[in-house]
C-alpha cells in the first residue's frame, strides 16, 4: 500500500518493497512538470530508496535537476539513468553532486552516451576519495574508449587518499570501445589496487580482444582483493566484539571466509563480549573443523542470546557438535536459539549414529533452547523421530523449524506427542516434507486443542483433496490458531470456498489476539550472585536489555579512563609534580624517558583500569548514561 504523501501522479510508476518504494519511471514521456514532481518527492519522502530514470530521452537537464537533488537532500541508495543522453555537462554535474552525498550506493550511466570527455570528472571522483558510500559505479555501453581506461587505470595508481581496509568499488565497462591498449593498463593498476572488487571489462562476445589472458588476470585480482577485504571485515567484526562495542549487538558476517583461524578468533571473542545477543554466519564456506573450533565458546559466552548459520553445509556432524557444546554449557545465560538452514542439500547426510546422542541429550534437559531451525539438513523419519521425541521431553522449545527435509506422515505422531507435553510451544513448521493432507489432519487436530501454539507450516501440497473439509471445521472450532499455511499446486475450483473460509477464520483470530494478546511465557534461571542466589528472566527482551546494562557500562568507563589517559592530560599532571620538587622544564625530562622507553604503551593500564577500578564489584550505576545517552532513539520502556 502506497504512503499517503505519494503524489497521485506518480503512484503508478511506484513499486512497493516492504516499507520502502522504487520511483520507476520507464519509457514513457518525460515532461518537466513529471520531473519536478518526481524531484519533490524524493526530497520529501525518505521511504523511496531507489529512482530509475531510463529511456527518457532526456538530456543534460535532467542530470542537472538530478545532481541538485543529490547534492541537498536525498535518502537515495541507488540512482539509475540509463538510456539518456546527459554528456559531459550532466555527468561532471552528476560527479560534482556525490561529493557532499552521504546515502547514495550505485550509479547507473548505462548508455549515456558518454566518451572520454565524461569520464575524466568520475576519474578524478574516484582518485581524490571524498565519498566514502558510492561503490558501484555502470558505465557499460558508452564511447569510452582506451583513453579513458588509461585515465581510470592511472586514478587507481595514484589515490590522493589512503583507502580504508574495507572500501570497495565495482566497476561495469561493457560494451565500450576499449581494446588490448587499454585492457594492459588496467591489468598493471588492478595488480597494485586494493579496493576494486568487479572490474568488468570485456564479455565473451569481445570479439576485438586478442589477449583475453589479461580479462582473466584483471578478474583475479578482484577475487584477490575480495578475499582481502572479507578478512578484513572479519577481523573488524572481531575486535568490536572483543570490546563489546555497540555495533556488535547484532553482528552478521555474510559472504566473508571463516577460516579456522578465524574461528578460534571468533570462539576467542565470543567469551569475552558483553555485547554481541545474535550472531549471523551466512555463506562463510565454514568447515566441519572450523565449526568443532567454534562450538566451545558457545558453552561460555556471557551474552549470546541466538546463532544463525545460513548456507553453510552443517548437517548432523555440525549439529552434534554444536548441542554437545552447548549441553555443558556453564554461563548463566546461555543460548537459547540455533537456526541452520541449508539452500542446497547438505552433504555427508544425516549420520543415524547420532540419534541416539541427540534423543538422550534433549532427554536430559541439559539444552535450553526455546527456538530450533533445521531446515534442509536431510533429516528422514528415523531422525525426525529421535529429535521430536527429545524435545517432547525437554519441554522447554517454543518455535520449531523442520521444513524442507525428507519426512513423510509416518512420522507425524511424534508430532502429536511433542504438542501433549511441550505446553510452550507456538510455532511449528513442517513445510516442504513429503507428508499429504490427509496425514496432516490428526496434527490440526492436536493444535487445536493446544493451549499455546497459534502459528502451523503445513507448505504446499502436491493437491487438494476431501480432507479439507475436516481441517476447515477444526479451524471453526479455535479462536486460537493465527497462522495456518497450507496450499496446493493444482487447488480445484471446489475448494475455493472451503480456503476462504479458512482464511477469513485465521482472520478474525488475528484480530482478536491483537485486543487481547497472550501473556508470554516467562523462563526463569537462577545466577549466582555475590551475596544472594536471584532469578533473571530470559526473555529475549530482557536479555538485550541487561546485556547492554553490561557493556554500555564498560563503555562509559572506558571512554572515561581514556580521557584520563591522554597525553595533554598526563604531561600537565607530570610538569606539576615536577616543579613542585625540581625548578626546571619537565617536558625536556618526559621527552628523555620517552626517548629511551619507545615500546611505552598505556593499552595494558587502560583496560587493567576498566576491569579493576571501574568495574570492580560492578560498583557502578550508569542507568542513567544507559537511558539517555544510549537509548534514546529506541523505543524500549523500564
Amino acid at each position: 500500500m502506497l504512503p499517503a504523501d505519494v503524489d497521485p501522479r506518480l503512484q503508478k510508476y511506484c513499486v512497493v518493497d516492504g516499507c520502502r518504494l522504487h520511483l520507476k519511471i520507464h519509457r514513457v514521456a518525460m515532461s518537466d512538470e513529471l520531473l519536478d514532481v518526481a524531484m519533490n518527492a524524493v526530497r520529501r519522502n525518505t521511504n523511496i530508496y531507489s529512482l530509475t530514470l531510463s529511456h527518457l530521452g532526456c538530456g543534460p537537464k535532467m542530470a542537472v535537476v538530478v545532481a541538485d537533488m543529490l547534492e541537498h537532500a536525498s535518502s537515495l541508495t541507488s540512482c539509475d539513468l540509463s538510456g539518456n543522453a546527459i554528456g559531459s555537462h550532466g555527468s561532471k554535474c552528476l560527479s560534482m553532486s556525490l561529493h557532499a552525498n552521504t546515502t547514495l550506493r550505485r550509479m547507473s550511466l548505462r548508455q549515456c552516451s558518454l566518451g572520454t570527455d565524461g569520464i575524466v570528472d568520475w576519474v578524478s571522483f574516484v582518485q581524490r576519495g571524498r565519498n566514502t558510500v558510492l561503490d558501484t559505479l555502470d558505465l557499460s555501453c558508452n564511447r569510452i574508449d582506451d583513453e579513458g581506461a588509461a585515465l581510470l587505470a592511472s586514478a587507481l595508481q595514484q589515490l590522493k587518499f589512503h583507502p580504508s581496509p574495507t572500501r570497495h568499488w565495482h566497476f561495469n565497462l561493457v560494451g565500450n570501445a576499449i581494446t588490448d591498449a587499454g585492457v594492459a593498463q588496467l591489468a598493471v593498476a588492478m595488480e597494485k589496487c586494493t579496493m576494486v572488487t568487479t572490474m568488468n571489462v570485456a564479455t565473451s562476445k569481445a570479439y576485438e580482444i586478442e589477449r583475453p589472458e589479461r580479462i582473466v588476470f584483471i578478474e583475479h585480482c578482484a577475487r584477490r582483493n575480495v578475499r582481502r577485504i572479507g578478512h578484513h571485515v572479519v577481523e573488524e567484526s572481531i575486535r568490536a566484539m572483543s570490546q563489546s562495542e555497540r555495533s556488535a549487538e547484532v553482528t552478521r558476517l555474510e559472504q566473508v571466509q571463516l577460516r579456522e583461524v578465524d574461528c578460534v578468533s571468533l570462539g576467542h571473542a565470543l567469551r569475552r563480549t558483553h555485547a554481541t545477543t545474535h550472531l549471523i554466519l551466512r555463506n562463510n564456506a565454514l568447515t566441519l573443523a572450523g565449526l568443532r573450533l567454534l562450538a566451545p565458546s558457545l558453552s561460555l559466552s556471557k551474552s549470546l542470546f541466538s546463532l544463525t548459520i545460513v548456507d553453510n553445509n552443517v548437517g548432523g556432524d555440525g549439529f552434534f557438535a554444536l548441542l554437545m557444546a552447548l549441553r555443558n554449557n556453564a554461563a548463566p545465560l546461555p543460548l537459547r536459539e540455533l537456526h541452520i538452514f541449508n539452500s542446497t542439500a547438505t552433504h555427508p547426510l544425516w549420520p543415524r549414529r547420532l540419534n541416539a546422542h541427540i534423543y538422550h541429550t534433549f532427554v536430559q534437559g541439559s539444552t535450553r533452547l526455546t527456538a530450533l531451525t533445521l531446515a534442509n539438513c536431510g533429516l528422514h523419519d528415523a531422525d525426525v523421530a529421535a529429535l521430536v521425541a527429545g524435545i517432547a521431553w525437554g519441554c522447554t522449545v517454543e518455535r520449531l523449524n523442520l521444513a524442507r527435509n525428507h519426512m513423510t506422515d509416518h512420522v507425524l505422531p511424534v508430532f502429536q506427542v511433542l504438542l501433549q507435553r511441550c505446553m510452550a510451544l507456538q510455532s511449528l513448521d513442517v513445510g516442504g516434507n513429503q507428508c499429504t493432507l490427509s496425514g496432516a489432519v490428526d496434527l490440526v487436530q492436536a493444535t487445536v486443542v493446544h493451549p499455546r501454539l497459534d502459528t502451523l507450516r503445513l507448505g504446499r501440497f502436491p493437491c487438494l483433496d476431501d480432507s479439507i473439509f475436516r481441517i476447515q471445521g477444526l479451524v471453526q472450532m479455535t479462536d486460537r490458531l493465527r497462522v495456518l499455511e497450507m496450499s496446493g499446486r493444482h487447488e480445484h475450483s471446489k475448494y475455493a470456498l472451503i480456503m476462504t473460509a479458512i482464511r477469513a477464520r485465521l482472520a478474525s483470530n488475528n484480530r482478536q489476539s491483537l485486543k487481547h494478546p497472550t501473556p508470554p511465557i516467562v523462563f526463569l534461571s537462577v545466577t549466582g550472585g555475590r551475596d544472594a542466589t536471584t532469578t533473571t528472566n530470559i526473555h529475549e527482551h530482557h536479555h538485550v536489555r541487561w546485556c547492554r546494562l553490561q557493556y554500555v557500562g564498560r563503555q562509559v568507563a572506558r571512554d572515561t579512563i581514556t580521557w584520563q589517559l591522554r597525553p595533554a592530560t598526563i604531561l600537565s599532571m607530570a610538569e606539576r609534580l615536577c616543579m613542585q620538587r625540581h625548578d626546571a622544564n619537565a617536558t625536556l625530562v618526559l621527552e628523555g624517558i620517552a626517548m629511551t622507553a619507545h615500546d611505552w604503551n598505556v593499552s595494558f593500564v587502560w583496560d587493567q583500569a576498566v576491569e579493576a577500578l571501574a568495574m570492580h564489584l560492578c560498583d557502578i550505576n550508569v542507568l542513567l548514561v544507559y537511558e539517555w545517552l544510549w537509548m534514546t532513539r529506541e523505543d524500549v520502556r523500564f
